[in-house]
């Protein structure tokens, strides 16, 4: 059963959110508090950064934006002497992170990835293919490789060879499957665990929530999607597979 805050109570946690931005040294830019899920833009003038929250991870949190914390671990960090055992350590946790094939995290910043994301974006009609949101921000929605970047690299700029989903949806997936090896098929998978394990709320809609446990499906958001939509995605993408391993297997044999 939700609970109702009181006319009271909704102005005095209003009021205590407005006094913590100002301690922050923060500016308060847009949102009005009926819950504490309810959406809060605050604006950091030291580091000319808008950000998106919400009242209650504003409040719950020590620093309350990001790029306040990360200039305090910045100046923890400076000049900071780590053991020969820390560094030790700190080695073996770097190779256990997704092997990249000897490519940088910058590679995504240069020409032939960019001139990918903006094919696969216009084929898309700039909406994520499964929920069809627009993005609200830069980043919301990136482009999934289908056939994973690094063991497919003839297919790794192939415009088929990725969809448009928001960035949320993109986590859940490779919670559910890693990040190495990954195929079309196991999309396709991921697209009917979603239909098969998120059977509630509206008849024609379906949701994917941080409530609805399903191995490793879940999410820090709540997101409707509509089923029939998931469905032609379904059937899309078994020609798109068709195509893809004809051009794959063609180019292949050269």
């Amino acid at each position: 059963m939700g609970f109702n805050k009181s006319k009271e109570q909704i102005e005095k946690s209003t009021y205590e959110t407005l006094q913590t931005i100002e301690s922050r040294g923060h500016l308060y830019v847009s949102g009005e508090y009926l819950n504490r899920q309810s959406s809060l833009v605050v604006f950091c003038p030291i580091h000319g950064q808008e950000h998106r929250t919400t009242f209650y991870n504003y409040n719950r949190s020590r620093i309350g934006i990001p790029c306040c914390g990360n200039e305090q671990v910045k100046q923890k960090l400076t000049n900071r002497q780590f053991s020969a055992e820390t560094l030790e350590k700190m080695q073996k946790s770097a190779n256990k992170r997704p092997d990249r094939g000897g490519l940088p995290r910058s590679s995504r910043k240069e020409r032939p990835y960019m001139d990918w994301k903006e094919q696969v974006s216009k084929l898309g009609n700039f909406e994520c293919a499964i929920t069809g949101e627009k993005g609200n921000q830069p980043g919301d929605l990136v482009g999934h490789h289908l056939y994973g970047f690094k063991e497919y690299p003839l297919l790794r700029y192939n415009s088929l060879n990725g969809i448009l989903i928001h960035k949320e949806l993109h986590k859940l997936f490779h919670k559910c499957f890693g990040y190495r090896k990954n195929t079309l098929s196991q999309f396709t998978e991921f697209l009917l665990l979603l239909l098969e394990k998120q059977k509630f709320g509206k008849k024609s809609d379906m949701l994917i929530s941080n409530q609805a446990k399903f191995q490793k499906l879940e999410g820090s958001e709540t997101r409707v999607f509509d089923c029939e939509k998931v469905l032609k995605l379904h059937e899309h993408l078994e020609r798109i597979d068709k195509d893809l391993r004809f051009q794959f297997f063609s180019d292949d044999k050269k």
